[in-house]
């Protein structure tokens, strides 16, 4: 799957022909898999990682409504606020990912690939989404979201390149009052944990560089450089990471 999803990916690139293409990864082990596949040099950026789930880590929804059903209502409340116990909340991952959506904004073409939770969190900025929505946007696995600036906003393409992959979507659920935990403190007051900038999943092994460490020789030059109209000059590429062992983290 991982290969599958990898050679796919690149063949969708090389047609693209998009001048000065800058790929960007996180530190976790299947988004680097997928851009060596590529055969470009590329970053990885820490902040990019997977929101951390802290004592759920790596549990899909049935494992943590079984072992922690109490988180597992909680969530469901206020899944925006809501920390995970020794973890992050999506208010974390915004607030962690500042500095990368700074950076998109002065930057040409880019290629992000991420983790579901990440990619949630950069569409909802681009896209001018809500608090609200932004933990219950549709990122499909094996699919590409293709950003493009526009007059007061966004033009978003979502590309499927036609690899099998599991849905790892939830729906926003319907809360009632006999589906609510008894707590003594709500949820914005009840846990005060660190948050931790990354899950402890990273591969340490030498890239081209990671940002803040660059080589004193030039990176050599990308694969794709073909000049485009002006017009593409602006674009800006977003594409979901699905690269994810067994068991599925469903965050």
């Amino acid at each position: 799957e991982v290969l599958s999803f990898a050679q796919a990916l690149k063949k969708f690139i090389k047609k693209q022909e998009i001048a000065d293409l800058k790929v960007w990864t996180s530190q976790l082990r299947r988004t680097i898999q997928t851009a060596e596949s590529l055969g470009v040099p590329y970053e990885q950026w820490k902040i990019l990682n997977e929101i951390d789930a802290g004592v759920c880590e790596e549990m899909t929804y049935e494992e943590i409504k079984a072992t922690y059903p109490e988180e597992f209502s909680l969530r469901d409340q206020e899944k925006y606020l809501y920390r995970y116990p020794g973890g992050e909340s999506y208010q974390d991952l915004v607030q962690r990912l500042e500095p990368v959506i700074m950076e998109l904004e002065r930057q040409g073409n880019i290629l992000v690939i991420s983790h579901q939770a990440v990619l949630r969190c950069l569409l909802a900025y681009f896209l001018d989404k809500s608090a609200d929505d932004l933990p219950y946007l549709k990122c499909p696995l094996h699919t590409i979201f293709k950003l493009t600036p526009v007059a007061y906003g966004c033009k978003v393409e979502m590309i499927t390149l036609n690899v099998d992959a599991v849905n790892t979507h939830r729906d926003k659920p319907s809360i009632t009052l006999n589906n609510l935990p008894k707590i003594q403190t709500p949820i914005r007051m009840r846990r005060n944990s660190f948050t931790p900038l990354a899950s402890p999943d990273a591969v340490k092994r030498s890239r081209n560089y990671s940002v803040g460490s660059r080589p004193l020789n030039s990176v050599e030059p990308l694969l794709f450089s073909k000049a485009q109209d002006g017009a593409d000059q602006q674009k800006l590429q977003v594409s979901v990471q699905v690269v994810i062992p067994l068991p599925y983290p469903l965050l």
